[in-house]
């Protein structure tokens, strides 16, 4: 004998638990922490790359719900949103008591997080320009 349970409830659940963790961590922090640490060009590119990767999301959506099921597509969104989660508390630096100046540095060649400097390369300090607020 083969005992089938109907988990629509426990479906809806887990989907809208996951639709509100989502909008509560990852998808906020990315806009949050671009404007702390890019220039303009780049905050730019980086919304641009984020913009287009949700429309392929987007596009390819309904697709790969009938090939995963809805259980195994939000499944997979979970796995690599975690994995998002991993990627950003273990890579990516605290700004947290950084002045503007040192927020923008922080990833620039030879700064604390920015790539290493090939032999013989010297390190340009970019001329970032921030403004004080005074009273």
């Amino acid at each position: 004998m083969c005992v089938v349970y109907d988990l629509a409830l426990m479906k809806l659940l887990t989907i809208c638990a996951y639709s509100f963790l989502f909008n509560l961590t990852n998808a906020t922090v990315v806009n949050v922490y671009l404007v702390e640490i890019s220039c303009d060009i780049a905050f730019g590119v980086a919304l641009v790359v984020m913009q287009l990767v949700i429309l392929i999301e987007t596009m390819t959506a309904l697709q790969m719900m009938s090939w995963l099921s809805p259980e195994g597509f939000f499944l997979f969104y979970a796995a690599t949103s975690f994995l998002g989660f991993l990627f950003v508390y273990f890579c990516i630096g605290e700004t947290m008591h950084l002045s503007e100046k040192e927020k923008k540095l922080m990833y620039q060649p030879g700064g604390k997080l920015g790539r290493k400097l090939t032999l013989g390369e010297q390190w340009e300090q970019p001329s970032i320009v921030v403004s004080e607020m005074s009273d």
